[in-house]
């Protein structure tokens, strides 16, 4: 669209420099003062030199670096390179993702209820993992949204469980944790990640988890699921045999 801009705007130029050039006959253009035709050809020159001023800004636009979204990251105070050396240790193919470009987000989009909860699950669940392993409990809670074997919206199935006796399925929505005092850094910058996430930039680094635990415990449901990683102090598991696409965005 941007290139199609540009020539009509460089073709309008052209035409009006074609129409200010050439006259009629050669005795209209003798009857012309001097001082007409050389105001005329300045005009023609500064047209001719806006045009090449248009083409270029065109080519600078072309050979623009393009946007490097960790960068972007660090630029709003999260450890962006910390990130993309997470994303190269985990071999994960990046594809478009590489030049996402974080400030075309479209924030009206995506819904309010929807990024608190999964900063919620972000901050109260892995607050002091770093910011690969923050996105690995977020990538988790968006298999499940996917998967037909929980809830598909985000605030259902980080609360899913939290008002019955049988249990929660993520522990600080019934454990008390959500009366503690707020870090309000950690949990704006979780707040910043799952923006991030939930506008597209989303990093498969649990591999298609569904669950998962601290590396301390040794839950009962472990051995039936198959490992797919290992993200700071969390242990991630799948359905043996049972991989899940990832949790659409739009």
């Amino acid at each position: 669209m941007m290139r199609r801009g540009f020539g009509v705007v460089l073709g309008l130029l052209a035409v009006s420099l074609t129409a200010m050039t050439a006259w009629p006959d050669a005795a209209e253009a003798d009857a012309k003062p001097a001082a007409a035709i050389e105001g005329e050809a300045a005009h023609a020159a500064r047209v001719a030199a806006f045009a090449a001023y248009l083409e270029q800004r065109r080519a600078e636009r072309e050979t623009a670096p393009l946007p490097d979204p960790f960068a972007q990251l660090t630029q709003i105070g999260i450890d962006g390179e910390g990130l993309r050396e997470a994303v190269i240790e985990a071999a994960i193919d990046l594809g478009e993702l590489a030049a996402f470009d974080l400030t075309l987000i479209d924030l009206p989009g995506i819904a309010t209820e929807e990024r608190d909860c999964l900063a919620q699950a972000i901050y109260y669940e892995a607050r002091n993992q770093s910011v690969a392993g923050k996105a690995a409990v977020a990538d988790v809670v968006l298999n499940r949204v996917e998967s037909k074997r929980w809830p598909a919206s985000v605030c259902r199935v980080v609360y899913q469980g939290a008002q019955r006796d049988t249990g929660c399925q993520f522990s600080f929505t019934c454990d008390g944790s959500m009366t503690l005092p707020i870090e309000r850094r950690a949990m704006a910058e979780a707040e910043a990640l799952a923006t991030a996430i939930l506008g597209g930039f989303r990093l498969s680094l649990s591999h298609g988890a569904t669950n998962y635990h601290a590396h301390y415990v040794d839950p009962y449901w472990a051995p039936a699921l198959e490992r797919t990683a290992v993200v700071g102090d969390h242990v991630f598991y799948r359905r043996s045999g049972k991989p899940i696409r990832l949790a659409a965005l739009d």
